[in-house]
């Protein structure tokens, strides 16, 4: 086990993580393709104060080998290549700030900064009188051109009721959509109002906003509540700004083949890799790497990055259960397992290989393996059909129909428990089989239920996005998709083939799913010649 913490990254929240790791005792290395210089201050001090944090700078990731607890990182220098071990790494990006001047018509000066500008102003002097020498009135833009992070609003918030209350400055808020329904915003747009701030909100129209001479802006607009026309010339219009993820994030999960969410932020949309967790065992996002710009996030993020890299150099969070294995004499190195694990559990070598301590038995792999040369001992095909074929002995003449269900243990399951706590009644004649994600349902689990005179087969799954494995519900859903288009080949008809899902926190929605499921074949069997 190597204890080495490799940190990516040159935010305030990448220096942090540093300290802590450092005062627990770990060795921390600290990667920036820049040369640290945003951070001076507080790297200066961290150098100073914490002797054994090494910062690599004009340092870029070019491969990613092994796995928690034994990661070989390659990393290219103005000195050649470097390999770093390490048992631990945290990805610790800033988000990058555009301002919104295209979208307003404007051209960035003195006289249109955006927000970063004025709370830098603000945080450097804000009782220096030459700092604000001859302002008197400040037009703050938000979410006018589109929506907006909540931090836009707490920012614009915090700085307008400081330049009113603590300089006296008028200070206006021309605003689209204000979010407040973050802890304390609520709170805060009220102190804002009480201390003069002066609010309007646009709905369906928009306020002109003239920059023509480059020397003055002029705004007018009408309020949509009185109807009344104002004309303001203020000395600064603050233009709001996107919150964006960091470029160099891309590079990053390619290399360490890790899921980004839409916006570009590591993690994906995922409930299961909250609060600090990646795709990948022993790989940690934090503050802005994960969309998390807010600074008060930071200290909560550090000290579940240091329980999470605790827990995986422990061995507390490995998997229990048989794990995947690759059968060597039937694969033939097609690299589907290594393409779909979604836990980048499979390394390679002559042969694929499962790395039994990152596997978290989602049988993707061995549902995808064309050559049918993965298995899970206790989910292997021939042990699902065993499990039907008891049931249908041990029922014997039970009330038709026969329906099979296949339930992800993760959601389905804790439903149907719940359920059945709960009182609701079920099918008599349903037999439920718990898999470990609904991506391990292969076409041969579906198929065999069919053969053991199944009249219906249901097929219950993660919603999207609260999938633990990311992408096991739809991996099922395509072989399910897949499977309604051979059904009526093989003389079976589609309908008595469905597939739902379902939260682990929906009992009367499992029971009702079920129930449906059984009229609707109750109704194909009156109809069946």
């Amino acid at each position: 086990m190597n204890r080495n913490i490799v940190i990516f990254g040159n935010s305030m929240t990448a220096h942090q993580t540093a300290v802590a790791f450092q005062e627990k005792g770990f060795p921390v290395y600290m990667i920036t393709p820049d040369d640290a210089s945003v951070s001076a201050g507080y790297a200066g001090k961290m150098a100073s104060d914490h002797f054994s944090i090494n910062c690599l700078t004009h340092a870029h990731l070019n491969g990613l080998a092994g796995y928690a607890n034994q990661f070989n990182i390659d990393l290219k220098t103005d000195d050649g290549s470097k390999i770093l071990e390490a048992g631990g790494i945290v990805i610790a990006e800033d988000v990058v700030r555009e301002a919104n001047h295209a979208a307003y018509g404007l051209a960035m000066t003195p006289l249109t900064p955006g927000l970063s500008v004025i709370l830098h102003r603000i945080g450097d002097s804000p009782v220096v009188p030459e700092n604000w020498a001859g302002i008197t009135t400040v037009v703050f833009l938000l979410n006018l051109s589109a929506e907006n992070h909540p931090i836009m609003a707490r920012e614009t918030m915090m700085a307008a009721k400081t330049l009113r209350s603590e300089m006296g400055i008028k200070t206006y808020v021309l605003t689209g959509n204000l979010k407040v329904a973050d802890d304390g915003l609520e709170a805060m747009y009220q102190d804002c109002r009480n201390a003069g701030v002066v609010f309007v909100k646009f709905t369906e129209t928009r306020p002109r906003i003239d920059h023509g001479n480059g020397q003055s802006v002029e705004i007018d607009f009408v309020d949509e509540i009185t109807g009344d026309r104002f004309f303001l010339r203020p000395d600064l219009v603050v233009v709001d700004e996107r919150i964006l993820a960091a470029p160099g994030l891309k590079h990053l999960a390619r290399v360490m083949r890790l899921e980004l969410d839409d916006g570009g932020y590591i993690q994906a949309d995922n409930v299961h890799r909250l609060p600090v967790y990646t795709n990948r065992k022993g790989v940690f996002a934090v503050g802005g790497s994960r969309g998390v710009p807010l600074s008060e996030s930071a200290d909560t993020d550090i000290a579940n990055v240091c329980t999470g890299i605790d827990g995986v150099m422990t061995g507390r969070t490995v998997t229990p259960g048989a794990k995947a294995l690759i059968h060597s004499g039937q694969c033939i190195r097609c690299l589907t397992c290594y393409r779909v694990c979604p836990y980048a559990a499979i390394m390679l070598g002559v042969r694929p290989e499962v790395i039994s301590d990152l596997c978290e038995r989602c049988g993707i792999c061995a549902a995808e393996c064309p050559r049918e040369a993965i298995t899970i001992s206790d989910y292997a095909n021939p042990v699902i059909a065993q499990q039907i074929a008891r049931h249908v002995s041990a029922s014997g003449a039970m009330q038709s129909p026969f329906l099979v269900a296949f339930c992800c243990g993760r959601s389905a399951i804790p439903s149907k428990n719940l359920a059945l706590a709960d009182g609701h009644s079920l099918p008599s004649n349903l037999l439920i089989i718990e898999v470990p994600c609904a991506g391990s349902i292969s076409i041969d689990y579906l198929l065999s239920a069919f053969r053991h005179q199944a009249d219906g087969v249901l097929v219950l799954s993660c919603h999207t996005g609260n999938c633990h494995s990311e992408h096991g519900n739809r991996y099922v859903r395509q072989r399910v998709e897949n499977l309604l288009e051979r059904l009526a080949v093989i003389g079976v008809e589609p309908n008595r083939l469905q597939l739902t899902t379902i939260a682990a926190n929906m009992p009367a929605e499992f029971a009702e799913t079920v129930t449906r499921f059984e009229q609707q074949i109750i109704q194909l069997n009156q109809v069946k010649p």
